[in-house]
C-alpha cells in the first residue's frame, strides 16, 4: 500500500489526541467528510475509537499498537500507518528519510496528509499543552503507555513541520479549540470546513 500522492489536491482533517478535541468536533468532521471524494480524515492513536469511519489512523508508538492491535484490526476499517517497527500485514510502515513524523503522532498525521498529496490540512486536537492536567481528550493512556511525557519537545517538531509544509505549498490550519502552537494559521473549525 503506497501513500505517496494518494490524495492529490485533497483537504485532509487530522483528528489528534489533544484535550481540546470534542465529540462535537468529531461529528462535525464526520458530516463534512461525507460531502465529497476529495475530503479525508486521519486520526491519531486512541482517537480512532471516536472516529471508526476515518480513512487512516497514524500511530508513533509500538507499545500503543501492542495494546490496541486486536481492537483496531477488528473495528477500524481505515488504513493503519506508523513509523515504528511493527511487523504486521495490517500496518503500512513508513520510514525515514522518505517520511518524517516530526517527533509525535499529531505531527506525523499532518506529515502523512502532506505525503499523500493534500494541499490543505486542518488540524484539531493539536494542543501541545495539557488542560488542567488532562493530556488527551479520551483521558490518560492505560498504565505502561506514554502519556505525553515528551510534550515539551513537540513545539520544535511542529515548527520544523510548518517549514516542510510551506516548502511543499501546503496550507496547514490549526483549528484546535485551545493550542500552545503559534507556527500554523489559526481559524475556528466552522470557518474552515
Amino acid at each position: 500500500m503506497t501513500w505517496t500522492n494518494r490524495w492529490p489536491g485533497a483537504t485532509v482533517v487530522v483528528l489528534a489526541s489533544g484535550p481540546s478535541l470534542t465529540d462535537e468536533d468529531i461529528e462535525t468532521v464526520r458530516q463534512w467528510r461525507e460531502g465529497g471524494d476529495d475530503r479525508h480524515v486521519i486520526v491519531t492513536n486512541t482517537t480512532y475509537q471516536s472516529a471508526l469511519w476515518a480513512d487512516a489512523v497514524f500511530f508513533h508508538d509500538f507499545k500503543w499498537w501492542a495494546k490496541y492491535r486486536h481492537d483496531i484490526v477488528k473495528r477500524f476499517q481505515g488504513d493503519k500507518v506508523s513509523i515504528c517497527s511493527v511487523q504486521s500485514p495490517h500496518v503500512c510502515r513508513l520510514r525515514p528519510p522518505t517520511f518524517n513524523a516530526f517527533g509525535n503522532s499529531g505531527a506525523g498525521a499532518i506529515s502523512l496528509a502532506i505525503y499523500a498529496g493534500a494541499t490543505r490540512v486542518i488540524a484539531l486536537g493539536i494542543d501541545c499543552a495539557t488542560d488542567n492536567g488532562k493530556r488527551h481528550h479520551f483521558g490518560d493512556h492505560p498504565q505502561g503507555l506514554g502519556n505525553a511525557r515528551s510534550l515539551p519537545k513537540w513545539p520544535n517538531g511542529f515548527k520544523k513541520l510548518a517549514g516542510h509544509a510551506q516548502l511543499k505549498g501546503v496550507e496547514v490550519i490549526n483549528a484546535s479549540r485551545k493550542t500552545a502552537l503559534e507556527c500554523f494559521e489559526r481559524q475556528p473549525l466552522e470557518a474552515v470546513l
